[in-house]
């Protein structure tokens, strides 16, 4: 026969209905949660998410129109550099500050980028959502050539 658990000690029995309980009370319905924005939206609120990152696109796309990587700089050395750049936009578009968050390592690739990033300015104004974060907080864009 097997021995008689001591006091204080849970039964295989004991511990197979308390998990079951825990699951039990896991499938119970709860209250439905109370979400905002549109009936039909996405609960995860892919709009907005699409709209700041549709706006991001369109920043770096016009700084890379403005940038031109010096001849100077080997091709080798082209395939590694990576700058990121710091800007904070007003609420018109407008360049409030702009500077390099993280260097490339090659000064000339640096100031290019932040020179491009003033010569693009002003950009489009934000999106509604993202003037005062864009202001307060601004973003950092990644640049290789």
């Amino acid at each position: 026969p097997a021995p008689a658990p001591q006091k204080g000690e849970a039964t295989a029995e004991d511990r197979r209905k308390k998990l079951f309980g825990a699951f039990d009370k896991s499938a119970r319905p709860t209250e439905p949660e109370e979400l905002e924005g549109a009936e039909d939206g996405d609960p995860d609120g892919d709009s907005a998410v699409a709209e700041g990152e549709r706006y991001y696109g369109l920043l770096k796309s016009q700084v890379r129109r403005h940038y031109n990587v010096a001849d100077t700089i080997p091709d080798a050395e082209r395939l590694y550099l990576k700058a990121q750049v710091a800007m904070k936009l007003g609420r018109a578009g407008e360049v409030l500050d702009v500077s390099l968050a993280k260097a490339s390592g090659n000064e000339l690739f640096d100031a290019a980028v932040v020179a491009a990033v003033r010569k693009a300015s002003p950009f489009s104004p934000p999106p509604d959502a993202l003037r005062d974060a864009l202001q307060k907080n601004g973003v950092v864009l990644v640049f290789s050539p």
